[in-house]
């Protein structure tokens, strides 16, 4: 059985520097060892759906969850994703 559920696929996102992400959304069915990439992320913070849903208005693309801020690229696609959950 796969620890992964594909669900769909998010709107591109383009960055200001010009790459272009393709974001997927799946659930993960059991605990996962994350391991980023370093060179590409530089920090990995697991935060409760709810905490971002109380703060989209349906606009913004700056998110808050204690001292961490998530905006950017990562804003909009957390943006995008609440628009269609």
């Amino acid at each position: 059985m796969s620890v992964l559920t594909l669900l769909g696929r998010l709107d591109d996102v383009v960055t200001s520097s010009g790459y272009r992400i393709a974001p997927y959304v799946g659930r993960i069915e059991s605990s996962v060892d994350f391991q980023r990439q370093p060179a590409e992320v530089a920090e990995i913070i697991l935060v409760p759906i709810e905490d971002l849903e109380d703060q989209h208005d349906g606009r913004n693309v700056e998110f808050y969850y204690g001292d961490e801020r998530i905006w950017g690229a990562t804003g909009e696609i957390v943006s995008n994703f609440l628009q269609f959950r």
